[in-house]
């Protein structure tokens, strides 16, 4: 109980003092509220005047602490929502509307960090290295000891073969977060060398998921997609569900001409996401280069259905119907 009672007022403060760790602050508000509500209903029960004493204390603490002075603003409120919601569809793969929201929170927020790191990420996802760049540089500027964007600017010179600079920044990550183990962990796999062997492997034992997705998007990057192949399956046995791995693997078998692998691929990203716009999409232009025309028109439809909006899709169905 007392271990749960001091959980509880650090989420609280966490959440409503300093505005820190979003929505997640709410988990151990309401566990707080349902523990608050037993404990009090088992006072009267027994009529025990001092815990009830202690209780309405402790009520009304919690009370001084939700109406304390907050340090965000309307505006950083509303931004963290925005930058949730893009959040939400960065992880569908959507990442136009992703970016959307992320330059919208980008507005209201004066172009904050958070939301500069978040739009980077979008390009780094898009293999866009140099946009990418320039927005975990912008994202930097405003918080120069932000751990995240420090290890997005070292992936990304890992993936332009600059391993000095990679080491700079993990560094730097290192230092503004001392108890994190990102930053460790990205240290010690730096100067391990990580490529495909003849055996199918990876060449390297222990290495984390992000460090095999990383080099898997380098690989694609410079057209090596057998090897990228291997490092998105290496990252995949980590990792068996995650979702952007998962596409581009199969755009990894697209790019080899593998199309039933990439359809195998492209499915199981639909059972796993089953109202993914894009996923749909994926499948269909897998489909569609398998000479299966109704087949990806029936995908494309399905996928319009899902985001009215997608331009993209509209276009991709309107090819395919032509060439019926």
């Amino acid at each position: 109980m007392i271990l749960l009672l001091a959980s509880n007022i650090l989420g609280v403060i966490l959440f409503f003092v300093l505005g820190r760790f979003k929505l997640l602050g709410t988990l151990p508000l309401l566990i707080a509220s349902g523990a608050g509500v037993a404990l009090i209903r088992d006072i009267i029960r027994r009529r025990e005047l001092m815990r009830l004493a202690w209780a309405a204390a402790f009520g009304l603490i919690c009370l001084l602490v939700l109406f304390l002075p907050r340090p965000l603003d309307r505006n950083a409120k509303d931004a963290l929502v925005y930058n949730n919601v893009g959040i939400y569809y960065y992880f569908k793969n959507d990442y136009d509307s992703a970016e959307k929201w992320y330059r919208m929170a980008a507005q209201i927020s004066n172009n904050g960090s958070e939301s500069m790191n978040n739009i980077g990420t979008v390009f780094y996802a898009r293999n866009n290295l140099d946009s990418a760049a320039s927005y975990f540089h912008r994202a930097l500027a405003a918080d120069t000891t932000s751990d995240k964007t420090l290890l997005n600017l070292g992936r990304i010179s890992l993936m332009r073969d600059q391993p000095d600079s990679a080491r700079y920044y993990y560094q730097r990550a290192r230092t503004a977060a001392p108890f994190g183990t990102s930053a460790d962990e990205a240290l010690a796999e730096l100067d391990q060398p990580l490529s495909p062997d003849t055996t199918g492997g990876t060449g390297i034992a222990n290495a984390s998921f992000q460090t095999f997705y990383d080099r898997a998007q380098r690989f694609a990057g410079q057209g090596r997609f057998s090897e990228s192949e291997d490092m998105y399956l290496a990252a995949l046995r980590i990792k068996k569900d995650d979702i952007a791995a998962l596409n581009n693997l199969g755009f990894a078998y697209q790019a080899q001409k593998k199309f039933a692998e990439a359809a195998e691929i492209f499915e199981r990203v639909l059972r796993l996401s089953p109202d993914n716009g894009v996923a749909y999409n994926n499948l269909a232009g897998t489909l569609y280069q398998m000479g299966k025309i109704d087949s990806a028109i029936v995908l494309w439809e399905k996928a319009i259905k899902l985001e009215p909006s997608n331009a993209q899709f509209k276009k991709n169905l309107e090819f395919a119907r032509k060439q019926k």
